[in-house]
């Protein structure tokens, strides 16, 4: 063998040796980390056996796991899957229009719902008032057309089949603000909100949207101050199949109630016929479109139409976890993948909602799902669902290849900042991280999965799942304390990196796509 020989086999070895230790070193880590979190665990009340977890490094190695194969209920992690598909395929823009047609006796309007969460709601900016102003800006457009009677103001629905309440949900809880009914026409987040007035006796009621007043029916059953001594407790709930309320209690501070509505788009077009008829335009009849009514006739009121961009819909499915949106964006995209609007079975290929959400899922990020994962919901209220950490932190890992991936990063409750995350991450752990992700909590499971992101363009994104807890609280601080260890074991540049300049940075990395949001965002009627 020459010299040279010798010398280029002297440094291939003097590498693989190099290499070896690296990776030893790598693994060794690893194997630290792994048994650091299990002692995190063991400190906790919570048993080792009840906890799952999967955490990868920025370029998708695994940094800790632990039953990362084990099903779980993912409560409202689910949504991350839900939201992720919505981006993949559903288009831009929801536009729910009003069409006119006119006869000798007046004119035939039609409400095309096409599965729009968030006309009319409320919630996203915590305002009352905005469900009646967008009936009275309604009311005003259509008189602009020049209608003055209307001889039948339909709603077709037909976008969505099917039940409007999962069928595998609670019955009893059917009346819980966060159960709510689905259907292609939504308004007001389909919830009937009401603000009591306490007073020396019984409290003043006021309901929003006002014209709700017009349409249901409510029992006062609230106890006399002067002849009780008992503590403040409310209530505000419906009876099953109507439109039907009742508020109860003992009344002695303001608050606030909600309690969802009984058929949302039979409830949405009465209270367009209400406000048409306070604005002076009669409506001699409202009813559901038939199956064989066919096609809209006439053409749109152009100036009527509600334009909703996708991305504000699954911002606040995520941030603010809203079940509504999330089923509603499931059976958007059920209907788009083949399916009828449907949770249950349907279309050619006889595949619930669910399944077609999984088999969309593993085709757009191969290897990541599980044989054992199964989607029974958008939301992750459902206790049949289940997914495991494995498959949550893959996806959150993999996604970062879809040209939405930054937008949908946005959508993601912020730590300390904003949504479901707002009040928490506070300890100094995360002092030099931007944590941003979607908690859950259903009966039995407690979640959490995301990103923390650190100046120097490190990453790791987690998914943690919890179950059979006493206390939501103890599972909580447990996703805490697990993060906080392997944060501690991201390479970073500063321990001292100020919270509030990261989150900046960040903000303005991962801006939403000009040219999809911005060019969305032009709305006819506010929102």
């Amino acid at each position: 063998m020459g010299i040279d020989s010798q010398r280029f086999q002297k440094c291939w070895n003097s590498a693989a040796f190099l290499l070896t230790i690296l990776a030893s070193s790598n693994v060794q880590a690893v194997s630290d980390l792994d048994q650091r979190l299990k002692r995190v665990v063991q400190s906790s009340p919570i048993a080792i056996d009840d906890v799952t977890w999967c955490i990868l490094d920025s370029k998708g190695a695994p940094l800790s796991q632990h039953n990362a194969n084990q099903p779980m209920k993912p409560a409202s992690t689910m949504k991350l899957l839900t939201t992720a598909a919505a981006f993949e395929h559903l288009p831009a823009l929801y536009q729910t229009k009003i069409w006119a047609s006119h006869t000798d006796e007046g004119a035939i309007l039609r409400w095309v719902g096409v599965g729009d969460p968030m006309m009319g709601d409320p919630g996203p900016l915590d305002n009352s008032r905005i469900p009646s102003t967008l009936l009275s800006q309604l009311a005003t457009e259509i008189r602009r057309e020049g209608i003055t009677e209307v001889l039948r103001l339909e709603y077709d629905e037909g976008y969505f089949q099917g039940p409007r309440y999962h069928p595998n949900w609670p019955e009893e809880q059917f009346s819980k603000s966060y159960r709510c009914e689905s259907a292609a026409l939504n308004f007001a987040g389909n919830l009937v909100r009401l603000e009591l007035h306490p007073k020396s006796t019984k409290p003043d009621l006021e309901f929003f949207p006002s014209e709700a007043t017009q349409i249901i029916s409510v029992r006062e059953q609230f106890r006399d101050l002067k002849k009780t001594t008992n503590k403040d407790a409310v209530g505000f709930d419906r009876y099953p199949g109507r439109n039907e309320f009742r508020a109860f209690g003992v009344c002695r501070n303001h608050h606030v109630l909600e309690s969802p509505v009984h058929d949302p788009a039979r409830w949405s077009t009465e209270l367009l016929a209400t406000t048409l008829r306070m604005e002076g335009i009669s409506v001699l009849q409202v009813d559901a479109v038939r199956a064989d009514d066919g096609p809209p006739k006439g053409k749109p009121i152009d100036s009527a139409t509600i334009n909703t961009p996708l991305f504000r819909v699954i911002k606040h499915c995520n941030t603010e976890s809203r079940n509504l949106y999330a089923e509603c964006l499931l059976k958007s995209l059920d209907r788009h993948l083949g399916g009828d609007g449907t949770w249950t079975v349907s279309g050619e290929d006889r595949k619930s909602a669910g399944e077609r959400l999984l088999l969309c899922l593993s085709t757009l990020f191969p290897e990541s799902t599980a044989p054992s994962d199964f989607i029974d919901d958008g939301s992750g209220l459902s206790h049949k669902n289940r997914l495991t950490a494995r498959t949550l932190a893959h996806i959150l890992t993999n996604a970062a290849n879809r040209d939405w991936h930054q937008e949908w990063l946005e959508t993601l409750a912020k730590g300390r900042v904003s949504g479901t995350l707002a009040n928490r991450f506070k300890s100094k752990s995360f002092d030099h991280c931007l944590v941003r992700g979607k908690s859950g909590y259903i009966k039995g499971a407690s979640t959490l999965a995301g990103r923390i992101d650190q100046k120097d363009g490190q990453h790791l994104t987690f998914a943690i799942m919890v179950k059979d807890f006493k206390s939501n609280a103890d599972a909580k601080r447990l996703h805490e304390s697990i993060l906080a260890e392997a944060v501690r074991a991201m390479p970073r540049v500063s321990q001292a990196t100020d919270h509030e300049s990261l989150q900046a940075q960040t903000e303005g990395q991962f801006v939403s796509n000009p040219g999809r949001t911005v060019a969305n965002s032009r709305q006819r009627l506010p929102m």
